[in-house]
């Protein structure tokens, strides 16, 4: 199964019929809680449109958490922290130490790319956002953080363990 289109949803009786009376003229058709800074300013959306709430959802399932969570519970300060405010790194809100844990550096950072204000500075694709994923489960460096030295060495010895040890071992046995 694939998802093709969070823009395309519409609510709709339990015969299947559209819920013509949920769906209002001057009302955008989205779920605000899912929906991107482009959508609530009425911009072209796209396919950077998709990934920011497939980063909502993927916050979502990591920390349990929406990532905001505005202190007035309205929907007009919904929209002003989806459009304005930063969301916490989802390794701060995790509900347990081993989901922070886990969640710190490259995951904070995958996520956090998918929920950039700018469409621009998102994964251009959801192909992209899974790319990263990918990377990060097989201990590859991600493409959404610098390419400093330090970091791919590091993501390299995490791969390949051997390295560390440089078979010192093996000489002292024979």
């Amino acid at each position: 199964m694939k998802l093709l289109d969070f823009g395309i949803a519409r609510l709709t009786n339990a015969d299947g019929a559209t819920a013509n009376d949920l769906t209002r003229l001057g009302h955008a058709p989205l779920t605000l809680t899912y929906a991107s800074p482009e959508q609530i300013r009425g911009m072209d959306i796209g396919t950077a449109t998709d990934v920011y709430s497939l980063g909502v959802l993927l916050y979502e399932l990591t920390t349990g958490q929406l990532p905001y969570s505005p202190k007035r519970d309205t929907l007009g300060a919904l929209e002003e922290a989806i459009l304005t405010a930063q969301p916490p790194l989802p390794s701060r809100v995790a509900q347990n130490r081993k989901a922070q844990r886990t969640l710190r550096g490259d995951l904070d950072t995958i996520i956090l790319t998918a929920l950039r204000k700018d469409q621009s500075e998102r994964y251009s694709t959801a192909a992209a956002f899974a790319e990263d994923l990918r990377r990060h489960l097989r201990n590859e460096p991600i493409l959404a953080r610098s390419q400093s030295t330090w970091y791919r060495a590091r993501k390299f010895l995490i791969r390949k363990p051997v390295a560390r040890t440089g078979g010192q071992r093996d000489r002292f046995r024979a």
